[in-house]
């Protein structure tokens, strides 16, 4: 009887634990540092960026910029460095020259880049 006593205790402290925590919408800030990017694509009007990467941080500053009805239904997501989904389609995300492009596989296997403001 002890022992059960001991784990039920454990599991009520692990409880208290756990309900203490904020919801993860509380626990705002980009999930620098974690291990792998959001499982979900978010409205590109709240897409928080990996502020390591400068790249990244352009793409919320475009993203953020969008009409507000546009910002809200447009889903984005950072697959890795450069990787990105947009409404459920994956593309590259780069630089050519100074601008911010996308880069769009087309059937071929080639890529078209198209300015990234201008694809969103």
């Amino acid at each position: 009887a002890p022992a059960n006593r001991d784990a039920l205790n454990r599991s009520r402290r692990e409880v208290r634990s756990a309900a203490s925590q904020p919801p993860p919408r509380e626990r705002r800030g980009s999930w620098q540092g974690a291990a792998q990017p959001p499982r979900f694509s978010v409205p590109a009007a709240s897409y928080e960026a990996v502020r390591e990467d400068a790249l990244d941080c352009i793409v919320e500053t475009l993203a953020r910029q969008l009409p507000p009805n546009y910002g809200r239904a447009l889903l984005l997501r950072r697959l890795s460095q450069g990787e990105y989904e947009v409404d459920g389609r994956r593309l590259g995300v780069g630089w050519q020259g100074a601008e911010v492009v996308a880069l769009i596989p087309k059937e071929d296997g080639s890529t078209v880049a198209e300015p990234f403001a201008s694809f969103l």
